[in-house]
């Protein structure tokens, strides 16, 4: 308000324009005014994310990490699921085939799928009564050059990691959302559960 600041020389102190522009329910916000639009830097990776379905999106919750360790290290640990047997001990009941994962590569932006040891049950299965593959897979879509979109069943989370205050420090953010908006106390137990397990994960093995 303009009014409450009536001294204020905003020639010098004023507010920094950026850009925002919006996706699929999704607000991304870029510094650089002269960098190419949104829909050039997201490219053909936006057809692969259109089945999250942002609008319909509901917030679980969000956590901020400050991390000894540098924000690349982070990405990179994000892009492959080979540290998880040795790193996450049984507690954390993995859903996931260890140590096998699939990329592909949509410009600056890549895909990762990871089996779920549910598609074990297709090895006896003539590929007729397979029904969608994708179901037994968890995807990670990771938009350069930070940022981790996945989809686990009914629960999409969102990771993100940026350098930190000092040098080797990492600011993570991690947000669960749910695909619909939890009908009822079961729902949201299960929206909650995932995201209360990575974030054990976060807070005490990092």
């Amino acid at each position: 308000d303009s009014r409450s600041f009536v001294d204020l020389d905003t020639g010098s102190l004023g507010l920094v324009p950026v850009r925002c522009e919006t996706w699929d329910g999704w607000v991304f916000v870029n510094e650089d005014l002269g960098a190419s639009s949104l829909h050039d830097f997201l490219g053909p990776i936006a057809d692969q994310m259109a089945e999250i379905d942002g609008p319909a999106m509901r917030a679980v919750g969000t956590q901020l990490h400050q991390l000894g360790c540098n924000w690349k290290l982070m990405v990179d640990s994000g892009l492959e699921v080979y540290h998880v047997a040795s790193l996450h001990d049984d507690a954390r009941r993995p859903r996931a085939i260890g140590n096998t994962q699939t990329f592909e590569t949509f410009g600056l932006h890549q895909r990762m799928a990871i089996p779920l040891t549910s598609i074990l049950t297709l090895h006896d299965l003539p590929e007729r009564d397979w029904g969608d593959p994708l179901q037994h897979f968890q995807l990670v879509h990771h938009l350069f050059p930070a940022t981790d979109v996945t989809i686990a069943g009914e629960r999409i989370a969102v990771m993100r990691s940026d350098p930190g205050s000092h040098p080797g420090e990492t600011a993570f953010r991690y947000s669960s959302y749910a695909l619909q908006r939890p009908e009822n106390e079961q729902d949201q137990h299960a929206a909650r559960l995932g995201f209360d397990e990575l974030e054990q994960v976060v807070s005490i093995e990092h």
